[in-house]
């Protein structure tokens, strides 16, 4: 965990009560941290927990006076207001939409990780990219929340390859075919798969087509020998 939010949406997570932890000021802390702990990665919180924060990050200005070297006077009363400020700046965090988003993103990801979606899929994720994965954990909340859509499928694919054309037949509503303008390898067909399985519809039939664009009768740009793909 590395912000406030997390603390409490973990709490929220394990049913424990926000007031079951106290928050204070951190001895020594890292100036990119807003949480100092032992394990940097370190995920779960127990009740009874002391969690150390550094306020500067975020909090500078709310911070700054109550703890310059010079205050020495009411220790336990800065302690404890510490400890409540922080707790309705943490409540605020985890109220705000990009923090629940962020997090919901977590727990996919952490789906994914445990195998929740399959080997297959587990695997596929990992092709890409950190910023990447952010645009598909996207993409999957929003299709949780209205629905798969061809026009998610198209903007997952457009997004995540390059010079793609995703195409839907008119004579068979359920057919498309996937024009990528790049040399087929291996590690682009997982990664254009992953797409299919996570975004396209099982009612629709995918033809994928690599580098060379299939032949568009009509479309001259599209009929150039040696560069065409014939398909029935």
């Amino acid at each position: 965990m590395n912000y406030l939010w997390e603390v409490i949406l973990q709490l929220k997570k394990r049913g424990l009560e926000e007031g079951q932890v106290r928050f204070k000021m951190a001895g020594r802390h890292s100036p990119y941290l807003e949480l100092s702990s032992v394990c940097l990665n370190e995920e779960e919180v127990e009740a009874g927990a002391e969690i150390e924060v550094n306020p500067y990050i975020r909090f500078y200005e709310i911070f700054h006076d109550m703890y310059l070297p010079q205050v020495q006077e009411f220790s336990n009363l800065r302690q404890s207001l510490t400890n409540l400020i922080l707790h309705i700046l943490a409540g605020n965090d985890a109220l705000s939409g990009m923090s629940r988003q962020q997090y919901l993103k977590k727990l996919l990801l952490y789906d994914f990780a445990e195998g929740v979606y399959g080997e297959w899929d587990q695997q596929g994720l990992m092709r890409f990219s950190d910023e990447e994965r952010e645009i598909i954990l996207g993409g999957i909340l929003r299709q949780y929340r209205t629905g798969s859509s061809l026009t998610l499928f198209e903007e997952m694919v457009h997004t995540l390859t390059r010079e793609s054309i995703v195409y839907r037949s008119n004579e068979r509503p359920a057919e498309i075919m996937i024009y990528i303008g790049e040399r087929y390898s291996r590690g682009l067909e997982e990664r254009v798969c992953f797409l299919v399985r996570m975004f396209l519809e099982i009612s629709f039939h995918a033809e994928i087509f690599y580098e060379y664009h299939f032949g568009i009768l009509g479309v001259d740009e599209t009929m150039i020998m040696d560069e065409t793909v014939m398909c029935r």
